[in-house]
């Protein structure tokens, strides 16, 4: 099977063993660029060959069970697989294996919201390494409200004493703006997917799912630096 058609058959297992991320052009799609379903769109492009000209490895955890778990960390054989990475990107007239998707604009110090219906089984929102996803209640049909918000322009200057205090202003004011358009249930905040040592390189990547008429949303913590690679740390749900 190819890429499209493992991830059209089995997303879950589809995003546990390849990476993903959204092409900048789809951050914010021009209204051309959408339908009146209020779809896009879109194929995958396989961005493995250019990171490896480029000497960047993509690579994710292992799900190490029984005896491989008492391997020492050193062992990268033993705790990290190779792994495909991919972008979704606008599909261009005549191009194979295309499919629809909902996509969650971004925008600069805005909330921006998008609602989800039943015209695709995907939904994608820009790569974040500072907002704040966030999910409305689900209506009578499983439709449901999604939000991405940005609040770059409320963060403390580099002086702050640490990341935390810095962004902090940041971080409430994604979650007033979520709140305010109703898609607070659940989020994906950078509390969570930036925290610890690496959190300058840590992102999330945000992606809903339809299945049986009921859309869940995940997200996979990714590890860009730009030293050692790229790396998959998890596929997380949003519960």
């Amino acid at each position: 099977m190819t890429a499209t058609q493992t991830l059209l058959a089995d997303p879950v297992n589809f995003l546990r063993k390849n990476m993903l991320g959204l092409g900048p052009v789809l951050d914010d799609p021009p209204l051309a660029m959408v339908k009146p379903s209020g779809t896009v769109t879109v194929k995958l492009y396989d961005l493995g060959e250019l990171l490896r000209d480029g000497g960047v490895p993509a690579v994710r955890s292992r799900n190490r069970k029984g005896l491989a778990r008492l391997m020492p960390s050193t062992n990268k054989a033993h705790w990290e697989k190779a792994v495909d990475y991919y972008s979704v990107v606008p599909a261009a007239p005549g191009d194979t294996e295309t499919f629809e998707a909902y996509i969650c604009p971004y925008a600069t110090d805005a909330t921006k919201t998008k609602f989800l219906g039943t015209a695709a089984n995907f939904m994608f929102t820009g790569d974040m390494n500072g907002c704040t996803f966030g999910v409305g209640m689900p209506n009578a049909n499983g439709g449901v409200l999604v939000g991405h918000a940005n609040a770059a322009g409320s963060a403390l200057d580099d002086n702050a004493l640490s990341w935390d205090q810095r962004l902090a202003p940041q971080q409430a004011a994604q979650k007033q703006g979520l709140a305010a358009n109703n898609v607070s249930q659940m989020m994906v905040d950078p509390a969570v997917y930036r925290a610890g040592e690496l959190e300058g390189s840590l992102k999330a990547i945000t992606i809903g799912i339809r299945v049986n008429g009921e859309w869940s949303f995940w997200y996979q913590h990714q590890n860009h630096d730009g030293m050692n690679g790229i790396k998959m740390m998890a596929l997380v749900p949003l519960k």
